[in-house]
């Protein structure tokens, strides 16, 4: 501001200096003349902006004057009071619809949440633009891009037959799944999915896989993607058995949800039953009323010629499978289940010098445990049909019991 000013008297000083030099060199009355002809032009230049400004001023007016008169009932006429009014009705009935979307959430089965929900919105469409209905659909674009799309199933046919490791069960592997079983539970696991059936889901996928695996398949049915698996019939299914994974833990549950963090954990790899290889997860901070658990992961694979077809209806794309775009006829795919064997008071196994895979060694023989061990609070799960799928094709990384995060999502 300062240099402004200084500028400014600077400006004064060099323009009475020239006034100066015009007058002791008889200039200054051309200066005088010059200065009348600039001053008419400007005013010439003047009123032809003015006359301009004005055409173009009734020109405008004329323009409003129709588009008043073409939309007589359009909402810029509504008097202000109406128009708060109006505003202040749709925001109330958008929180409403909100607030009774989330109240049903809790209320209703899983797989009738996604059609409630459309039908709310519907039966309130008059009230909604297209940009205030996207407010209801949450990370759609996440999980509908179909170039990096991550679904439970591989596309590449990346999956090859799988080389064996351990397969060494604290319990018999045959009083857990035989051949028909995993077949059954594969295409069951397919039908649901191209079925958007979220409930029977519920029932046999772990719940961090089923989270996951539900919120891409309802963007699809907002974006009205159809799943179509083809030879899903097909007797043509070669299993294989190429993993056992034994889990010995100590505070860790099967919902993942409520572990704590890897690092409230010691791991290792140790035996049970003195030449089963397991995993050992035991809490750093055992609780007096902590639960000792023993689980057996079952890592399977399925060689088959039955493929994956994503068809936006409306666009008319697709994603598909090798199978599907007849680049190959048989595809591996991957599936791990988890079992949980048997749990008890883990103080009182160390009271009683028992330990919980000795238990387990009596459960693999009889399917009454406390025919042969007294521990308190001994529950036996081997001979129920409680089997879970954790994870397809990679999709969820292996799904271990406890992550290095929390899980928040």
């Amino acid at each position: 501001m300062f240099k402004n000013i200084i500028s400014f008297q600077k400006g004064i000083q060099n323009f009475s200096y020239a006034q100066s030099f015009f007058k002791n060199n008889n200039l200054y009355f051309f200066a005088s003349k010059k200065k009348e002809k600039i001053v008419k032009l400007n005013r010439h230049v003047e009123t032809l902006e003015d006359q301009l400004l004005k055409k173009k001023k009734e020109e405008f007016q004329k323009v409003q004057k129709a588009i008043v008169e073409k939309n007589k009932n359009n909402i810029n006429n509504i008097p202000f009071d109406e128009l708060t009014i109006k505003m202040k009705q749709e925001n109330i009935a958008l929180q409403q619809l909100q607030a009774k979307n989330n109240k049903n959430q809790t209320q209703i089965p899983l797989k009738e949440q996604q059609k409630d929900q459309t039908k709310e919105v519907n039966s309130e469409g008059t009230i909604f633009n297209e940009s205030q209905l996207k407010i209801l659909v949450t990370d759609k674009d996440k999980y509908l891009d179909f170039e990096n799309l991550e679904f439970p199933w591989d596309f590449q046919g990346i999956n090859q037959q799988q080389k064996e490791s351990n397969l060494k069960s604290a319990i018999e592997i045959t009083k857990i799944i035989n051949e028909k079983t995993a077949i059954s539970i594969l295409k069951q696991f397919l039908h649901c999915i191209e079925e958007f059936d979220y409930e029977q889901l519920g029932e046999f996928v772990e719940r961090k896989f089923l989270r996951q695996l539900s919120k891409r398949l309802q963007a699809m049915q907002q974006e009205k993607i159809k799943i179509q698996f083809d030879n899903i019939r097909t007797k043509e299914i070669n299993v294989d058995l190429f993993k056992v994974q034994n889990i010995f833990g100590v505070g860790v549950e099967q919902n993942r949800r409520k572990n704590d963090g890897s690092s409230a954990y010691v791991i290792f790899d140790d035996f049970i039953q003195q030449q089963i290889p397991a995993k050992h997860i035991v809490k750093k901070r055992i609780e007096p009323k902590e639960l000792a658990r023993i689980y057996v992961q079952l890592h399977l694979s399925f060689e088959s010629d039955i493929s994956l077809s994503l068809i936006n209806t409306e666009k008319g794309t697709k994603k598909q499978d090798k199978i599907a775009k007849n680049e190959s006829t048989k595809q591996y795919h991957t599936m791990i289940l988890e079992k949980l064997l048997v749990e008890c008071d883990y103080k009182s196994i160390r009271n009683k010098a028992l330990s919980l895979e000795n238990a387990t060694n009596q459960i693999a023989s009889s399917s009454n445990v406390n025919d042969y061990i007294n521990v308190s609070n001994m529950k036996n799960f081997a001979s129920l049909n409680n089997l879970k799928i954790i994870d397809f094709d990679g999709f969820m990384k292996g799904n271990p019991l406890v992550v290095d995060n929390l899980d928040i999502d």
